[in-house]
């Protein structure tokens, strides 16, 4: 069997695979209802019949850059340490940012690709190699990749959420002070205006108050809902900067990456909002820019499997089982 885990800033979500790429069970919990990722895990493995030495290999991706074996993550203060890991198992264990699984997901051997193809969101032939894989939610990642056909990806990952983000209009512009005194922090990068939070942040902007949430509901959500079925105009603003400015953030990457092969995006918030953010690819991608030539090569899609993530990580512990058998 193999293990995989995708642990995020809220959730953490573990499956376990054959190693033929069948996933036989899957599990998610909050990660404010457990003290460590240890805790998760152990939750987890008790839940399984199986005892856990029969693990062939284990892969987990975290939402941290990871430089080496041991890895904090970036908005929670959990340490995962893969040698520890592996000892408690008794089997390999690979650590690697949760956007590279995610990408090894996207790009991953037949064995272990997506059970639901992505869904097209800029129709563009893919040429070359060459793609991205980005996710929003709690902050927001991306990852390089370049596929060679009958090859694993070569994936390099990024903390292209933590660059400066682009004050691409005034309207922008005004929302980043806001944000910065809001947040009392004088740099406005990427990830905080494109990760999910940036909806509650956007109505506050826009309607000069704090969004109104049914019991339990997150806020994130709430304006989401406020701007599709209730018509809230200060909610539809945010929306509408939201997916703009997602759009700029993965017109950007299509740049850094040369992507040609492809743009690929997902979680939950951007599927919610699938018909927005296509219409704001077109605009921001269509748009007059220096490398208006290869931008209109570059396809982009939304990733419409929820198990992508932790179908790659499934592929990277296959992958760790053979180099131990050889």
């Amino acid at each position: 069997m193999l293990l995989a885990a995708d642990v995020g800033g809220t959730n953490t979500r573990f499956a376990l695979f054959s190693e033929g790429g069948t996933l036989r069970r899957r599990s998610q919990v909050a990660n404010d209802e457990v003290a460590s990722f240890d805790a998760a895990l152990s939750a987890f493995l008790a839940q399984e019949a199986a005892d856990a030495g029969t693990l062939g290999a284990a892969a987990i991706g975290v939402a941290a850059p990871v430089a080496g074996r041991v890895a904090t993550l970036t908005n929670r203060a959990w340490t995962v340490d893969a040698d520890a890991l592996a000892q408690r198992l008794g089997a390999p264990v690979v650590l690697a940012n949760d956007l590279e699984i995610l990408a090894e997901g996207v790009f991953a051997p037949t064995a272990f690709q997506a059970s639901a193809p992505p869904l097209v969101l800029r129709d563009r032939r893919r040429t070359g190699v060459r793609g991205v894989v980005v996710a929003t939610g709690t902050g927001l990642g991306a990852t390089f990749a370049a596929n060679h056909t009958g090859l694993p990806p070569v994936l390099f990952p990024s903390e292209a959420g933590h660059v400066l983000a682009p004050a691409f209009d005034d309207q922008a512009a005004h929302f980043h002070k806001f944000l910065a005194k809001r947040l009392d922090f004088p740099l406005i990068t990427v990830e905080h205006v494109t990760r999910g939070r940036a909806l509650s942040d956007g109505y506050a902007f826009f309607a000069k108050r704090e969004v109104a949430t049914e019991p339990a509901e997150d806020p994130n959500r709430a304006v989401v809902r406020r701007a599709l079925d209730d018509g809230d105009e200060a909610a539809l603003a945010a929306v509408l900067l939201y997916v703009d400015t997602v759009a700029v953030a993965l017109r950007d990457l299509a740049v850094l990456g040369v992507a040609r092969a492809g743009v690929y995006i997902g979680g939950s918030i951007v599927t919610s909002l699938a018909p927005l953010l296509e219409a704001a690819i077109e605009v921001r991608f269509d748009e007059p820019h220096p490398m208006a030539t290869l931008l209109g090569d570059v396809p982009v899609f939304l990733i419409s499997d929820g198990d992508a993530a932790l179908r790659g990580a499934a592929s990277m512990a296959s992958r760790l089982t053979l180099q131990n058998s050889n």
